[in-house]
């Protein structure tokens, strides 16, 4: 393994890992996901969580997992699809049409997105192939396109693109509204150009063939233009209490 220098400041940071254990150490450097066995990258991005966690947003970063992680999941807010597309990558799901912000923020979602990244990072086969991404847009409205400020789209960025090992193999954004549409030309520049390069983008009228060229109908749920119902589809209460065991 190479040999990696640090310097004070870094050592002053990665004093608080001590709290989480020198697990996340070794899977961040030893990471094979998105960093390609690269220690310098694999550092680089052990870095930046450590600074995003512990100096620049540390109330994303709960120590316990909130209670409405579990409705958040119960009501398919966002979750696990039980199949893996034909790459073996697990695909994960965001659905808008149920985000109703009287009960949940986007302050929460980013949380409960956090809490997520973390356990995908423990989880050999996600850091190995990565992970699907599939988001229904339809239903987004003007109260949830005032929660977009861009310092909140910018600390996604800085937090879900940068500070994580785990490669994102492609985004979908099925049935896109108008005013999501318009947010999302305004962020997009915001990401990489690989990840840009990943994003797959609807409108309404439009079927999203190239995700059915990984993943069959017969594995998606309805709203993604698949065969089954959202509870057969995706995965129990069960999963995600044994999925994320330290947090929720």
């Amino acid at each position: 393994m190479e040999t990696l220098r640090i310097n004070t400041s870094e050592l002053a940071i990665f004093s608080k890992f001590e709290e989480a254990g020198l697990t996340e150490l070794k899977q961040h450097i030893e990471g094979k996901s998105a960093r390609k066995n690269n220690v310098e990258m694999a550092w680089d991005t052990l870095k930046l969580y450590a600074e995003n966690r512990f100096r620049h947003y540390p109330e994303i970063f709960p120590i316990e997992a909130p209670s409405y992680i579990r409705d958040l999941v119960a009501k398919h807010v966002c979750g696990v699809l039980k199949n893996r597309d034909k790459f073996g990558r697990r695909i994960l799901f965001f659905d808008m049409s149920k985000w109703d912000i009287n009960d949940f923020s986007l302050d929460d979602l980013t949380i409960a997105g956090v809490i997520g990244a973390e356990a995908f990072w423990r989880n050999p086969e996600i850091l190995e192939n990565g992970l699907i991404i599939v988001e229904n847009t339809i239903g987004f409205g003007m109260g949830h396109a005032k929660q977009h400020t861009m310092s909140r789209m910018n600390r996604m960025r800085n937090v879900f693109v940068q500070s994580f090992p785990v490669s994102i193999q492609g985004i979908f954004y099925l049935r896109m509204p108008y005013l999501f549409t318009l947010i999302f030309k305004m962020s997009r520049h915001l990401f990489p150009k690989k990840i840009r390069s990943r994003m797959n983008c609807y409108s309404s009228n439009q079927e999203p063939t190239e995700l059915y060229d990984i993943a069959s109908p017969d594995i998606l749920p309805e709203w993604m233009g698949g065969k089954l119902k959202i509870e057969d589809a995706v995965e129990d209460a069960e999963f995600y209490e044994r999925f994320l065991p330290h947090k929720v």
